[in-house]
């Protein structure tokens, strides 16, 4: 579905966020709810600029009540999180040889468990974060242009379960 600055679609391939609009960014939640989980997924920055960036976000409470993790083509990560419209940078871009570039597709496996969420790209472990203001919510999928639009992701094999408290 088209929104103007934002294009959704799903295909016989994958689903897709296209944002048409600098500094801008779009998502789409699956409707559940979740505390300690596994989430694994392929993505692509399939179309624009590589500094675009392409990802999740998770223990979704809402537009401004989440954590986010983004990847961008150039090869690096980072990690922050929205409470009542007011973002955090927990992680700063790191870059990581784990990520494959702009138009290669990346397995993301994020686990969360209590109070501690690790990240592995493509299989790799890059990074473990611990934060205690979300115990749970939602996942989505998420895309961001910056200053060169159009930012084109690709989404695929979702699967996402809950596990239990250690």
């Amino acid at each position: 579905r088209g929104l103007g600055d934002v294009y959704k679609r799903q295909d016989a391939e994958a689903y897709s966020i296209e944002v048409r609009k600098a500094n801008w960014m779009a998502w789409e939640d699956t409707d559940g709810d979740y505390g300690d989980f596994v989430l694994e997924f392929d993505a692509t920055l399939v179309e624009g600029d590589a500094y675009n960036a392409y990802g999740c976000l998770f223990r979704y409470q809402g537009q401004n009540n989440h954590y986010e993790l983004d990847i961008n083509g150039n090869g690096s990560f980072a990690i922050g999180k929205d409470v009542d419209n007011e973002w955090s940078q927990l992680v700063e871009w790191i870059p990581s040889t784990a990520i494959k570039p702009r138009g290669e597709t990346n397995h993301i496996r994020l686990v969360a468990q209590g109070d501690t969420f690790m990240v592995y790209i493509n299989d790799q472990w890059v990074h473990t974060f611990s934060d205690t203001t979300f115990a749970s919510g939602d996942v989505a999928f998420v895309v961001t242009a910056y200053d060169d639009p159009p930012g084109r992701a690709t989404f695929d094999n979702v699967v996402v379960w809950e596990i239990a408290a250690p």
